[in-house]
Parts: structure tokens; C-alpha cells; sequence
């Protein structure tokens, strides 16, 4: 019998002469060549579109619908059946055995769309509260109605944010109405004072051209 291997160390022995005499370059573009035709199995793909049932990768079932039963050859798809329509959903791409139940909204939250096989249901705080959109949200909170002296509301209360006071924009404005008019006589004045300013040495130069005719 021939020892462990005998066969596949013959062979190595047999292509050790030919491999020496080969170009390095050349032999690593057929080890990527080989790389390319015969990838193995990573652990993105498993995460992706497939999942493992023991030892056999199944192809997950598309997004509203759940594995009713797993597949038996390897990367085929399971059995998939469709989630109850206003009960249950599936997001994404799934391997589990049932899909996710609906969200159903709080007595002070509101709906904003219903629960699909592919999508959950959407709430929102009802009009007066409000929940921080960073945060989750236990329970909503009333929106500040008055600001406090010397502020006024900059922002609305919305359903994920309270309301933002901050001081009054009308001190801008008057601010403003008080400058318009003093800027707008100032610059008039400069360009009249310009005006009369340049009028005056035409005038001038021209009465000692005049002078000169006389001479």
C-alpha cells in the first residue's frame, strides 16, 4: 500500500522541476486566476442572501414573506409563505421561521401608516406632544406653550422636538428701521456734497479757460 499521501507527493515531485523553471510573475497570475474561478465561501454571503439550516446554506426568503420550511440541497431556496397582512412583516431578506408583529400605536400617538407584509406601522406623537427623535420614546411630552420674559417662540413644538424660544426678531427689524433712514441721509448728503463739490471746479476751470481768451 502506499503511504499517506504517495500519490499527490509523486505528482508534487513529478511538477517541482517544471515550476522552478517557470516565471514567478506567471505563476502568481494562476494563483489568482484560480482565486477568481474558484472563490470560496464567505461569510458575506452567508450573511446576505443566504443562512445556514446545520450544514446546508439556504437562499433567504424575500422581504414579506418567512421559511415555512428550510431547504434540503444546498443553496436552493426554502419554502417561503407571506406574512399576514396587518399583523406581521418582514423588512428584509429573511431565514427566520415567522415574521414580526406590528407595531401597534399608543393611546397618545397617531398613525401615520398602517402595517404592511413589508413594512411596520409608522406612529407619531399626537399634535400638543412630542418625543425627542434621538431618544426612544416611552411616552409623549406636552409642548411648552409660553416662553419665558423678554423671549418668544423661534420654533413650533413638532412630534420630535419641543418648542425653541429664544429673544424677539422685532428688535432686528427696529434696529433696522432706525438705520435705513440715517444711512439713506448720509449717503445723500455725500453725493450732493460731491456733487456741488465737482460743479464747483468745473465751473472754475472753465472761467480761466475764458480768462485766457481774453488775454
Amino acid at each position: 500500500m502506499a503511504p499517506y499521501g504517495g500519490q499527490d507527493k509523486s505528482v508534487l515531485l513529478v511538477m517541482t522541476p517544471a515550476l522552478q523553471t517557470m516565471n514567478p510573475r506567471f505563476l502568481l497570475f494562476i494563483f489568482f486566476l484560480l482565486v477568481l474561478v474558484h472563490p470560496g465561501r464567505s461569510d458575506d454571503d452567508t450573511n446576505e442572501s443566504f443562512y445556514l439550516n446545520g450544514n446546508t446554506r439556504c437562499l433567504r426568503c424575500p422581504a414579506g414573506t418567512y421559511v415555512v420550511k428550510h431547504c434540503t440541497i444546498q443553496d436552493t431556496r426554502s419554502t417561503c409563505e407571506l406574512c399576514l397582512p396587518g399583523e406581521t412583516y418582514s423588512e428584509h431578506l429573511t431565514g427566520l421561521t415567522e415574521c414580526l408583529q406590528c407595531k401597534v400605536c399608543r393611546a397618545d400617538e397617531e398613525e401615520v401608516s398602517p402595517c404592511t407584509v413589508k413594512k411596520n406601522t409608522v406612529c407619531r406623537c399626537k399634535k400638543g406632544t412630542y418625543c425627542p427623535g434621538d431618544e426612544p420614546c416611552e411616552i409623549c411630552q406636552k409642548c411648552t406653550t409660553s416662553c419665558p420674559p423678554n423671549q418668544e417662540i423661534q420654533t413650533p413644538c413638532n412630534s420630535t422636538s419641543d418648542t425653541e424660544c429664544g429673544p424677539p426678531k422685532t428688535d432686528n427689524k427696529m434696529l433696522l428701521a432706525i438705520l435705513l433712514p440715517t444711512v439713506s441721509v448720509l449717503l445723500f448728503a455725500a453725493f450732493c456734497a460731491w456733487y456741488f463739490c465737482l460743479r464747483k471746479k468745473f465751473n472754475k476751470s472753465k472761467w480761466k479757460e475764458k480768462s485766457y481768451i481774453y488775454v
